[in-house]
């Protein structure tokens, strides 16, 4: 039994992972997403920030992304460049 449902999953992660639509850049559904997550990622690291995203991948009303952060500069966002956080 334990085995034919491992081949169901198996079976159905094909069709699963088809569902995915990749954002392009520039796109509606692109811009809606990093207009939604940068009030908060600035809240939290400070601002401004710029997304580099590697990967954004959308199904309906649920979203995938690997954003990069970075400083409207080009240099890497952490700890020592995120104002008043306490990161100890």
């Amino acid at each position: 039994m334990r085995n034919t449902l491992l081949c169901l999953t198996f079976a159905a992660l094909p069709a699963a992972l088809g569902a995915w639509e990749t954002a392009a850049p520039g796109s509606p559904d692109h811009a809606t997403l990093m207009d939604v997550i940068r009030p908060h990622a600035e809240w939290i690291l400070g601002a401004p920030l710029v997304f580099r995203v590697n990967e954004l991948r959308v199904d309906g009303a649920v979203a995938y992304g690997l954003p990069h952060l970075l400083r409207s500069d080009g240099s890497a966002v952490g700890p020592k460049t995120s104002p008043g956080r306490d990161w100890a």
